[in-house]
């Protein structure tokens, strides 16, 4: 499955990645017992305003706070 999204007009930085690191905690609490892993991809600032460079992704993983998650490969192992 591909999932894309950025920040919405009017929307803040901040009430993006509040969101994203809800969702993806949510998501993780799902596929977790699945054995399903999450990869987050950054793209480049041309095609999406959100998530353009690893840091940007590892710090958002952090984030998420889930025990097996891992910030330097941008993945998000739930497992």
């Amino acid at each position: 499955m591909h999932a894309r999204g950025g920040i919405a007009a009017g929307q803040s930085r901040a009430e993006a990645e509040g969101l994203f690191v809800d969702a993806m905690q949510r998501l993780c609490d799902v596929a977790g017992p699945l054995g399903v892993s999450i990869v987050l991809e950054p793209v480049n600032r041309y095609e999406i305003n959100f998530v353009n460079t690893v840091g940007e992704g590892a710090a958002l993983l952090a984030r998420v706070a889930r025990p097996t998650s891992s910030s330097t490969r941008s993945r998000i192992s739930c497992a």
